[in-house]
């Protein structure tokens, strides 16, 4: 910002800048001496991290607050709930979430996936391929749980909370 308005010679306003987590709105103008000579440049930078904290925090607010508004929407169209589970992972990915699956309990007691979605295709194959060659146990007590988390090295990590299977995959690094 500095050199392009010692190269141009015009004041620059409101850039945006943001580097380690930090936020600055940055504004610089040219100094100019009596005869109109390029002195320098004044800059003025602002610190608005916590404005950036904020408007993300209310941008997320208002994505969950639409979320759920459309897919009460859904819940309300139809008592057929296989279609609306259906219609309400869709449109949780990715507006609020990267992954999405339901399950109902049937009749057995057992877990039947009934919807699932992914932000990225291959990953929710993964997903039904893993149901398909693991199916819940229905011999269990009828509260298997299943969780399926992310961490930061983005792994995917299922954990059978029964204590029956664990898989871990490294996602490739590119």
């Amino acid at each position: 910002v500095y050199r392009s308005v010692l190269a141009s010679g015009r004041p620059v306003h409101d850039v945006q800048l943001s580097a380690a987590g930090r936020h600055w709105n940055v504004s610089c103008a040219p100094v100019r001496g009596p005869g109109g000579d390029l002195l320098g440049v004044s800059a003025v930078a602002l610190d608005v991290t916590e404005r950036e904290r904020l408007l993300d925090a209310e941008r997320e607010g208002r994505a969950r607050a639409d979320f759920l508004a459309r897919a009460g929407v859904l819940l309300d169209e139809t008592l057929d709930y296989e279609p609306t589970l259906r219609s309400v992972a869709a449109i949780a990915v990715p507006e609020i979430a990267d992954w999405c699956g339901v399950s109902i309990l049937d009749d057995t007691g057992g877990l039947q996936p009934v919807a699932a979605a992914h932000a990225d295709p291959a990953q929710r194959r993964l997903g039904e391929e893993l149901n398909r060659r693991w199916p819940q146990d229905r011999d269990a007590d009828g509260r298997t749980r299943l969780l399926y988390t992310s961490d930061a090295a983005d792994d995917l990590l299922c954990v059978d909370l029964g204590g029956r299977r664990i898989i871990k995959k490294k996602k490739q690094v590119q």
